[in-house]
């Protein structure tokens, strides 16, 4: 049985089985001076997927990226629970910025 390629999208990342991770978690996880969730604030980037397939491997999930299993789309970086909670964290950090300004 042959399965012919089929393309979604030209743009983008694809993530294999990755496990999503929003600011919050990071911080309960690792503490918010670590070097994980720094990052993420000063990349800005509230939003991160984790793939342990071979080996270990966090990146950041933006906006044209999905995180597919077996040619399922499971995640799209620009769904609306993802938009508004990227929006709204960055909103959060820059009024952060301004204060300490």
């Amino acid at each position: 049985m042959e399965i012919p390629p089929k393309e979604v999208s030209r743009k983008g990342r694809y993530f294999l089985g990755g496990e999503l991770f929003h600011y919050e978690e990071v911080v309960e996880l690792e503490g918010e001076k670590l070097i994980w969730a720094s990052n993420m604030r000063c990349n800005r980037d509230p939003i991160c997927v984790v793939v342990t397939n071979g080996f270990k491997s966090t990146q950041i999930f933006r906006e044209q990226d999905s995180i597919v299993n077996t040619g399922t789309v499971l995640r799209r970086g620009n769904g609306p629970e993802s938009v508004a909670y990227r929006a709204s964290k960055i909103e959060e950090w820059d009024r952060r910025s301004a204060q300490d300004a």
